[in-house]
Order: structure tokens, then C-alpha cells, then sequence
């Protein structure tokens, strides 16, 4: 499709067809997914082939549209059109939602940290400047206001306006962990240090982060409508109320367990228990981390 098609509205007739199909499709998924949370026997375990991206890295940059993250309008229609083509085209298990996206960084943009938006690019944290250097930051460091600070304030318009304006279910923004914000905050080399010559400090600055994050997914979901203790979907795999939460940690890759469960694990703990339970997602390799598990 060009640029145009994809930020058009559906018509009412294929917004009839889609919500026909989605109904179904979603029914199907469920059951499925509640016998392998159950660790029934299943001919074939749910799978997705997904083509319908709502991050930009993969699309054809002439497909992206220009106004992706200014209008909740284009952001809605785009992906209500490509996610509508989805299922029409391929019979797996993907239950199209809404996701409000703004990359990996909101949490950190309302901590301080520098976004930059690059053309055709997902957002991105500006390396080079860091919010918190020193102990004495982890000391000034405040918890965000969902409604004031950063990139939640859009994030949170978005979802009203997807909430108003599709039939699809609208899922939280991408939910990086403590570790991961924490990171964008200080930089890897000085969090490491920080752990290993402060660790009080490393504390604080842990606490506070999952207190922010606890604080934002519950702003989020009471303003989708999402029960604590279920989650759409992470990252366009259905969960349901098999999962209250997912987040991502792909930092635990780089850590040793020595540190992940002194510094990570309890934080990650608390999010859990806040939300009945969920997934903990991560790209690479961190068998490493098996008994922190």
C-alpha cells in the first residue's frame, strides 16, 4: 500500500468485516492460549507470521507516515489498515491491538532524558547526555508526572484518541524494565560503576525508577480500560488474563547474576506482584540468569 491508503480510515464496511474477524479470530486465540497456559496437549501451539508492524525499523520508509507520532489520527489509521490486511491475508494467531507507539523511551523522557526524532526513524535517546551523573542526581531524581512530563502526556492522548476512535483493543506503550531505564538514564558504564562503588545510591535509583513505572502502566490502563492483572498482548502475542504485565530486560543479557539479582530481581519483583504476574521479554542470551528467574 502507499502512504495515503495507510493513513486513510477504514470504510464502514471493512471496519465491519475486520471487527466480524477479529471477534472470531480472538475466541480461537484464547482458547488456545488458556490450554498452554494450562500445558494441555495442542495440536499446534499459537504462532504468529506478522507483517504489521507498529514500530518503524522494517517498513518501507515510503510507507511510514510523515505524521506518525504527531497525529493520533494517522497512528490509529495506519495501523487499523495494515493490522486489517493482516488478517485477511494470513490465518495464524495474531490478535491485532492498538499500541501507542513512541520507541523505547518514554519512561526515560519523563526522567530527563533527550529524544530525538530522526525522519523515518523510531525515537531514540541522544547518548551523549545523560540526566542522572552522579550520586547526587540518583538524590535529586523525582517520580514523573504521567500528565506533565516527557513523552507521557502524548503517549496517554493517543491512547484516548485510539480508545474513542477503533473497536481494537489498545494495549500500554513499550514497557521497558528498570534495568533497561535506568540505563538510558545513566549509561551503562556509570550504572556499573554505580553498583559496584555506591550501591546505596544504585538502590534509590532502582526504587525510584520501578515506583515510576508502577505509577505509569497503572495511569495507562486505567485510561484503556485494562484490568490490572491482564494484558493485551506483549509485543503483539496475545496474553490476556494469563499476564497482568510484560516488560523488556534485554540489559540482563550483559549482567552478571551476582548483580542482576542484587540489583534487578527485586525491582522486577515488584512489578510482577503489582500486576499478578506477566512476562519478562529479552533479546539475546541470558541463560545465565536461570536461578534469577
Amino acid at each position: 500500500m502507499q502512504q495515503a491508503a495507510l493513513t486513510a480510515p477504514l470504510s464502514p464496511a471493512q471496519t465491519a468485516d475486520f471487527r466480524s474477524r477479529f471477534e472470531r479470530r480472538l475466541e480461537k486465540v484464547k482458547a488456545k492460549t488458556a490450554a498452554v497456559f494450562a500445558f494441555d496437549n495442542l495440536d499446534a501451539p499459537p504462532f504468529i507470521v506478522n507483517s504489521a508492524l507498529y514500530w518503524v525499523a522494517g517498513l518501507e520508509p515510503e510507507t511510514f507516515p510523515d505524521e506518525y507520532f504527531d497525529d493520533p489520527a494517522v497512528m490509529t489509521n495506519f495501523q487499523e489498515q495494515t493490522y486489517y490486511e493482516q488478517i485477511r491475508e494470513i490465518e495464524d494467531d495474531f490478535v491485532p491491538y492498538l499500541m501507542p507507539w513512541f520507541g523505547t523511551v518514554v519512561a526515560a523522557s519523563a526522567f530527563g532524558c533527550q529524544i530525538e526524532f530522526l525522519p523515518k526513524q523510531d525515537p531514540a535517546v541522544n547518548p551523549r547526555r545523560y540526566p542522572v551523573e552522579s550520586v547526587a542526581d540518583v538524590r535529586k531524581l523525582r517520580i514523573p508526572d504521567p500528565e506533565k512530563d516527557g513523552l507521557m502526556p502524548r503517549v496517554l492522548t493517543f491512547q484516548r484518541y485510539m480508545k474513542n476512535h477503533s473497536f481494537l483493543p489498545v494495549g500500554i506503550t513499550d514497557f521497558q524494565g528498570p534495568l533497561t531505564t535506568a540505563n538510558q538514564l545513566m549509561g551503562y558504564d556509570k550504572l556499573i560503576y554505580l553498583m559496584e562503588d555506591e550501591p546505596l545510591a544504585a538502590h534509590e535509583l532502582m526504587d525510584k525508577v520501578t515506583e515510576a513505572l508502577i505509577g505509569w502502566v497503572k495511569k495507562q490502563k486505567q485510561v484503556i480500560g485494562e484490568p490490572l492483572s491482564e494484558c493485551i498482548s506483549d509485543q503483539q502475542v496475545y496474553t490476556g488474563r494469563h499476564a497482568g504485565i510484560w516488560f523488556s530486560d534485554d540489559d540482563a543479557v550483559l549482567m552478571s547474576p551476582k548483580s542482576y539479582a542484587e540489583f534487578v530481581v527485586p525491582y522486577n519483583s515488584r512489578i510482577f506482584d503489582t500486576f499478578g504476574g506477566g512476562c519478562l521479554h529479552y533479546c539475546g542470551n541470558a541463560t545465565h540468569q536461570t536461578e534469577n528467574s
